[in-house]
Parts: C-alpha cells; structure tokens; sequence
C-alpha cells in the first residue's frame, strides 16, 4: 500500500497499531483475529472462509484506511 497519502504513517506503525487492539481485547478476554484482504476478487472469499469456520460475538468490516485507486 502507498502511504504517501498519509505522512508520517506507514506499514510498521499500522501492524504496531493492529498488535496494541489485539493486546488489549486479549486483556478483555476476546480472541481477536484479523482478516486483512485486498479489493480483489479473492478477498470476498476469504472473509466468507473465516466466518464460516467459526463463531464469533463481533464483527468489524471496513476501515476508515483506503487506498485511492488510480
């Protein structure tokens, strides 16, 4: 992903950002998973896997992170 549109931010700090929300619903007692997928065709299959082979009491779909596509 370009992060250009966004200064100062970049791979490291968004997967230190995802570990920190893992930790911390950890602490709460959940069992967090994240399913990071691309704007393919595929993507809709891989979500559609994960929820299918498992139970689960939330689930988030979407970010407020986008990339602009050309």
């Amino acid at each position: 992903m370009d992060f250009s549109q966004w200064p100062g931010f970049s791979a490291e700090k968004l997967n230190a950002g995802f570990k920190d929300v893992i930790n911390q619903l950890q602490m709460l007692r959940f069992t967090p998973e994240w399913c990071l997928t691309d704007l393919g065709e595929i993507a809709a299959d891989m979500v559609k896997g994960k929820l299918i082979n498992r139970s689960y009491v939330v689930v988030a779909v979407g970010a407020e992170l986008s990339q602009t596509l050309p």
